[in-house]
């Protein structure tokens, strides 16, 4: 079905919304992947790059359920946050690995990792934690996620 849907989209030329937790799944389909959390885009590229090196806490724990021989599988702390009653701040910060108080307190927008609109993240401190060879972000500008 995959497939399908990936040579319709070359031979037809037409955009495809294809809805999933399966990274691998979504990097098959599309050019491009957005992650969202709670309705709100977390992390937002190119898909091979996205998925080759992702930012973005939540992104890196879609990714980590991707089975993989000899990996070992990091489960997220917590239950998934009620979607109706969101929590303060990052909605994510609750089973985040890298939160830090602020986490709490402060929703971030989207935020250009290589100065462009290409590649973007909601999480300050994944930007702060990237390794040095991850663009360093050119502009800082923001990238406009349509209000989410």
């Amino acid at each position: 079905m995959l497939n399908l849907i990936g040579r319709l989209r070359r031979e037809l030329g037409v955009a495809v919304l294809f809805v999933t937790h399966d990274l691998a799944a979504a990097r098959m389909v599309g050019d491009r992947i957005a992650v969202m959390y709670l309705g709100r885009i977390v992390e937002l590229g190119a898909a091979d790059e996205l998925c080759a090196s992702p930012v973005h806490p939540y992104t890196r724990a879609l990714l980590d359920t991707v089975p993989e021989v000899g990996r070992v599988h990091v489960r997220l702390k917590g239950e998934p946050a009620n979607p109706l009653e969101p929590p303060s701040g990052c909605a994510f910060h609750p089973r985040c690995t890298m939160a830090e108080v602020s986490c709490a307190t402060t929703s971030v927008a989207l935020e250009s990792i290589d100065g462009s609109r290409n590649r973007a993240v909601a999480c300050p401190v994944a930007l702060a934690a990237r390794p040095p060879s991850t663009p360093a972000g050119g502009t800082g500008a923001e990238v406009d996620d349509g209000g989410r």
